[in-house]
């Protein structure tokens, strides 16, 4: 009689237990596998979010950058406006100074007195003249000092002139020095 061995052997469990396993571990690895791509599948999603934020914004800073260029031309447009009316204004004072620098001018001086050379470069006044006597020289510089027109008014020098000009005796010849400030007279504009 022949005897048949019905319960298992142990390489036979051990077959069995291997192709569990193996099993076993292809379904893990299948499950690992289904995360990863799963994953995967996400983060691409999220990259293309971010990829298509990052375009809009872009494109916004494009925009934006072009209105940058638009409100710095305007800012140097406003600058060349400011500075032309500047200029403008600069120009009227200096159109109406003179006239009212010479009126007032013509006011200060006493009688009996005459300006000979009158010179001025750079606002710098250099006037000569003779007077008949020496307190009609003095209310002039007096006159001059407390002028709007007027300022560092020095007298430089006076002396007796060596011809006669006037029945009453010699005349005095003087020298003064200021600074003329033309725009005074246009502040009452």
């Amino acid at each position: 009689m022949i005897r048949i061995n019905l319960i298992p052997t142990k390489a036979a469990r051990k077959k069995e237990t291997a192709i569990v396993q193996l099993g076993v571990a292809l379904v893990g690895i299948s499950f690992v596998c289904a995360v990863c791509l799963f994953q995967n599948y996400r983060i691409q999603k999220k990259i293309e979010a971010e990829q298509i934020e990052i375009n809009e914004i872009q494109a916004e800073l494009k925009k934006l950058q072009s209105v940058i260029a638009q409100v710095k031309k305007f800012k140097e447009e406003k600058k060349n406006l400011e500075s032309k009316i500047d200029t403008i204004k600069k120009l009227n004072t200096q159109r109406t100074g003179p006239v009212r620098f010479l009126q007032e001018f013509s006011e200060i001086l006493p009688t009996r007195t005459w300006i000979t050379t009158f010179k001025e470069v750079e606002k710098k006044l250099t006037l000569e003249g003779e007077s008949v006597d020496g307190p009609a020289i003095t209310r002039f510089i007096d006159n001059m000092k407390e002028s709007n027109f007027f300022s560092d008014v020095e007298l430089k020098k006076v002396e007796q002139d060596k011809a006669e000009k006037d029945s009453t005796g010699k005349n005095q010849k003087f020298s003064v020095t200021a600074t003329v400030n033309y725009a005074a007279g246009s502040r009452g504009l």
